[in-house]
């Protein structure tokens, strides 16, 4: 249900697909599971997540990988990216956190009309907006726009 409403919140925002759009955060699947949930979370986003380098391939101390930097198949698309997973650790050796850092590496060539259009005023997002075939939906904390410098 959150990944439908993901979904919906960045195409209600109008990004044009000359844009990228990168998802990050929690997302509490794992890709190391089986059961199908990770290639579900990819389709319903339309996203992919780039390859992995190093050697850890889980982002918790349980050997599951549910922290992502994704991005969007249907805006921009990285012509060079990679994730990395990192283990951050406080001055006495513990862990920072229940989870591993997940750095994202994203290089896009951007074309003039990008610099161009990313001086314009940002979208604003409505407190309500249609959720796939439910009633509206109120989102009570939407995702701000950043200032303009």
């Amino acid at each position: 249900w959150q990944l439908l409403i993901m979904d919906q919140v960045i195409k209600h925002r109008g990004i044009p697909d000359s844009e990228p759009v990168l998802m990050a955060g929690d997302f509490n699947i794992d890709r190391n599971s089986s059961n199908g949930e990770y290639d579900r979370m990819l389709s319903t986003l339309n996203a992919s997540q780039p390859p992995i380098q190093g050697l850890r391939y889980w982002t918790n101390p349980k050997g599951q990988w549910l922290d992502y930097v994704l991005y969007s198949n249907a805006h921009a698309r990285p012509n060079t990216s990679w994730n990395t997973v990192l283990h951050p650790r406080d001055g006495n050796g513990g862990d920072l956190s229940d989870h591993y850092a997940v750095l994202g590496s994203f290089i896009f060539l951007i074309s003039e009309n990008l610099a161009v259009d990313s001086s314009k005023e940002p979208v604003k997002i409505p407190a309500k907006i249609p959720i796939a075939n439910e009633p509206l939906e109120t989102i009570k904390h939407p995702i701000p726009n950043p200032p303009l410098e």
